[in-house]
């Protein structure tokens, strides 16, 4: 099961690989705001659930997929609620 941070992880390294950012277990940690060490537990239960190279310190395919899906989410329902809060104004 992914939880909401293992969706943040996702989510980051998706972001960070777009803008061409360093993708390295400190430049992540710092960028999601927890430890090194938590952040490497994290790559560890995804790289189980087949969803990142956690030594490289990437998304699989699989995980692409997921972090993509996740941010499309994310992105419609911030329209949807700017959408609602220009409706309602």
């Amino acid at each position: 099961m992914v939880n909401h941070t293992h969706q943040l992880v996702l989510r980051t390294l998706l972001d960070m690989g777009r803008a061409n950012e360093l993708l390295e277990l400190r430049s992540l940690a710092k960028r999601i705001g927890t430890s090194c060490t938590c952040t490497l537990d994290v790559l560890g239960v995804l790289e189980g659930a087949g969803l990142v190279d956690a030594d490289r310190v990437r998304l699989t395919m699989a995980g692409l997929a997921v972090a993509a899906s996740s941010s499309h989410r994310a992105g419609a329902r911030r329209r949807v609620s700017a959408r609602s809060r220009r409706h309602a104004a």
